[in-house]
């Protein structure tokens, strides 16, 4: 039975703790030797007794994630009990983590954006800005087995800035973790180059493209060609220019039986790093008939 006695429980709050579930807390009722927790799974259901604290404060060890649960504490000494507090309503979940790594580059039709996966989440949502908007706006969601996205509604010569958080959904609706970092690229066309042979002898091999939109220069690699149509594991890089070509004057030093170049355009940021576009499919020479 209730006793004037003992004062009606005060205060409940429910907090998270790093295992998401809930850390009950309330104010000490003056005479009580310990608190009856209750428990139910709708505001007007029935309350269980699932604890008895010899503290004002209990962890609902015993909570699962991602359902709602209402607390409702008393007071109790002896035979006496003091009247319940007012119903606190508490969803334990797990802290939706804050995406860490994104990664972003220029890919031939528009701009891929690739993250560190998460557990136990539900979804991504990934919001972009660009150079030309005053805010970010959601732009997609995948699910939970993705770990990129390709962006192809993209204008060429424009700078776009991405952010990405993950959620849960519970039953009460959707949690979202913290956005990442923003990370941002200018979108740049894939160059289309052409090469042929130059200089007084032919020695030479000489490599152009058109210019590509927001460009500040473009870098140049080679790969040398073990065999017919065999491709050398490593490209490597023959140089940078701001024209809109290149010539090679030692295409035989490079190469073995040929070589092969592929071009991608760069900008130079006010701050020194760097921003690319994807790269050029190849072009490639032989430097002699095989048997």
């Amino acid at each position: 039975m209730e006793n004037a006695d003992l004062a009606k429980v005060t205060g409940l709050t429910a907090t998270m703790l790093e295992s998401g579930k809930p850390k009950l807390h309330w104010n000490k009722v003056s005479g009580a030797e310990d608190y009856d927790v209750c428990r139910a799974t709708s505001e007007t259901g029935t309350f269980s007794k699932i604890y008895t604290a010899t503290s004002n404060g209990k962890t609902d060890s015993s909570a699962a994630l991602n359902r709602v649960y209402y607390y409702k504490v008393r007071a109790h000494a002896g035979s006496k009990y003091g009247p319940y507090s007012d119903v606190k309503a508490y969803v334990p979940t797990v802290n939706v983590t804050k995406i860490a790594n994104v990664y972003i580059e220029g890919e031939a039709k528009g701009i891929r954006i690739s993250w560190d996966k998460i557990k136990g989440v539900k979804a991504y949502q990934i919001y972009r800005k660009g150079s030309n908007e005053s805010s970010f706006r959601k732009i997609a969601t995948v699910g939970s087995g993705h770990v990129q996205y390709d962006d192809s509604d993209v204008v060429n010569g424009r700078t776009y800035e991405y952010k990405i958080r993950a959620y849960v959904n519970t039953s009460a609706g959707a949690v979202m973790g913290s956005f990442c970092t923003p990370v941002s690229i200018k979108r740049m066309t894939v160059p289309t180059i052409q090469s042929s042979w130059t200089g007084p002898d032919a020695e030479y091999i000489k490599i152009t493209w058109k210019k590509v939109t927001g460009a500040t220069g473009y870098q140049i690699y080679y790969n040398d060609l073990k065999d017919y149509g065999v491709l050398s594991p490593k490209w490597v890089r023959l140089g940078s220019t701001t024209g809109l070509s290149y010539t090679d004057n030692a295409p035989e030093i490079h190469g073995s039986w040929g070589i092969a170049y592929k071009v991608r355009a760069y900008y130079k940021r006010p701050d020194g790093t760097y921003d690319y576009s994807a790269f050029s499919d190849y072009d490639s020479y032989y430097f002699f008939d095989g048997d």
